[in-house]
């Protein structure tokens, strides 16, 4: 009776498969406008680290002499995503239809922040 359950628990626990991402790494880069659209670096690795380079991120008050750095959310951040937010990214990037997706927007538009 002991083998008998310990076969089922072992068979059970192999069919408990973690999905692997579907990425090498995600980056996702922004550049500057006019206004106060932040510019920054995001990459994402497949083991769940992720580095951000905060370049310019502006304060939500406007002054009266116009708008202003907010160099506290600014700078070179990395650490490790959870879980849970991890596996939401990858369901989200399964659902695209495109498995080779690449696109650069390179275009230029007056005011518009390019995103790469």
């Amino acid at each position: 009776m002991k083998n008998t359950l310990l076969i089922i628990i072992l068979f059970s626990f192999v069919g408990c498969t973690q999905e692997n991402p579907k990425f090498d790494k995600i980056i996702y880069k922004t550049t500057s406008c006019f206004g106060t659209c932040p510019t920054y670096y995001l990459q994402i690795n497949s083991d769940k680290t992720f580095q951000l380079f905060a370049e310019e991120v502006f304060k939500d008050d406007f002054s009266i002499y116009g708008y202003e750095l907010d160099s506290s959310k600014m700078g070179y951040f990395k650490g490790k995503l959870d879980d849970a937010t991890f596996q939401n990214l990858n369901k989200k990037i399964q659902k695209i239809s495109e498995p080779n997706y690449k696109y650069y927007n390179d275009g230029f538009i007056t005011d518009t922040p390019q995103s790469h």
